[in-house]
């Protein structure tokens, strides 16, 4: 039994105590003034011993476990309509069976009531055959012009008890009803909200992925055409070269060789460097080797060296860590310093990478002439670089307003 509906059921059982107290005693009294002349006077002290009883159940009703109070009320019930059937009582006795029965069921088991229901209609078939066969437990002697004023005035009280009660238990049990109803209305309504908010975070996620996927596409497709041009600008000229030295040394007379053959050797060093630089850009082997710091020191050094643009990277004392977000950190330093060189018109860029405890920082800042954020937050370029930090569960901040350069925080959780 949840503790909502056992809060019900003991305010039933309460309320039902007190209206059962204060309606049978004028009915008891009534009884016992009746019965005065029986020849078993006991029997007449029988209706106030019961009021006593139950007014005195009612007084310590809260004091009382909701199973020993429901199964007291019932038996009481039961008793009652078994005693009213001792005096031929039966429509009365009828009705203290049927509210037994709506008790118990309402509050016991399924078995419990049966059991409450089987028992009634013993007694009363008992009853009836006895009352056809004009015959009865006790001698009982009474009034007859008392006790049909007596009965009439009973049959009233009993008439209000019951309406009473069962007008209040119906009461209870629609206004549950309802409330009921109204949750589960309530429940409809915020799941509806919640399944459209749901559809909507699902637009909005494949919206995302999608945006992920065509720009991880398009970053990649960039990625390609810039070694295709790396190969077509820098090694394409250098093989051009060699074949001509090759052609020309094949020609040469045997005094000429001699020099074509070392010029040719310098065009094959070169191009052997050219290799060396394109597959550094591709995957740099110093980062396998020592680490974020030192690749992103080499490359800024070869920034620095060409006159164009001065970069200041300083760093906190960091240990190395796993090589994906290494990579990941050096691709995106690298692609924010490019996107500047080519964009921005700086002549300045400051990079700092700082170390908290469980997380790697990344300050970047120029002082081109920025741009608007909100016209290019979808953009390949920056689309690239939050895609390949949140791949690290990691977060990017980029501001940039025009004329007052571009800002950029990184965060990527590492633990080293």
């Amino acid at each position: 039994m949840l503790k909502s509906e056992k809060k019900v059921i003991d305010n039933i059982l309460n309320v039902s105590l007190v209206v059962t107290s204060i309606a049978t005693l004028p009915i008891n009294i009534i009884n016992y003034f009746v019965l005065s002349a029986s020849e078993y006077q006991l029997l007449r002290l029988f209706p106030p011993a019961i009021s006593i009883l139950i007014i005195i159940f009612t007084l310590f009703r809260k004091k009382i476990n909701i199973k020993v109070k429901s199964a007291i009320f019932i038996v009481f019930l039961f008793i009652t309509g078994c005693y009213v059937l001792l005096f031929g009582m039966f429509d009365i006795g009828i009705i203290w069976f049927i509210m037994a029965i709506i008790y118990t069921l309402f509050v016991r088991t399924k078995k419990e009531t049966v059991i409450v229901f089987s028992l009634s209609v013993f007694i009363l078939l008992l009853s009836g055959i006895l009352i056809e066969s004009q015959t009865t437990f006790l001698p009982v002697y009474y009034n007859s012009k008392n006790c049909v004023t007596s009965c009439v005035i009973a049959r009233i009280f009993l008439f209000l008890f019951v309406g009473t009660l069962i007008y209040y238990i119906l009461t209870i049990f629609f206004s549950a009803i309802k409330h009921n109803m109204q949750q589960l209305n309530n429940k409809a309504e915020n799941l509806e909200i919640l399944n459209k908010a749901l559809n909507k975070e699902m637009h909005e996620k494949k919206m995302i992925q999608q945006e992920m996927l065509t720009a991880e596409i398009m970053a990649e497709e960039k990625e390609r055409k810039r070694i295709a041009s790396d190969l077509h600008d820098g090694l394409g000229p250098v093989l051009s070269a060699i074949n001509l030295y090759f052609q020309a040394y094949v020609d040469a007379d045997e005094k000429d060789k001699k020099s074509i053959s070392k010029k040719l050797q310098n065009i094959i060093n070169n191009a052997i460097s050219e290799v060396s630089r394109i597959s550094h850009n591709i995957s740099p082997a110093i980062i396998e080797k020592y680490g974020l710091i030192a690749a992103l020191d080499d490359f800024i050094a070869q920034i620095n060296a060409s006159k164009k643009i001065a970069v200041d990277f300083s760093y906190d004392k960091v240990k190395r860590f796993d090589l994906k977000s290494e990579l990941t950190i050096y691709r995106a330093v690298t692609e924010l310093i490019n996107n500047t060189i080519k964009h921005a018109n700086a002549d300045l860029i400051k990079v700092k990478i700082e170390k908290t405890k469980d997380c790697i920082n990344v300050i970047y800042c120029d002082n081109g002439n920025g741009f608007d954020i909100a016209a290019r937050k979808n953009g390949m370029g920056i689309m690239s670089i939050k895609n390949r930090i949140s791949s690290l569960n990691g977060k990017v901040d980029i501001a940039g307003d025009r004329g007052n350069g571009m800002n950029a925080t990184i965060k990527i959780p590492v633990f080293t």
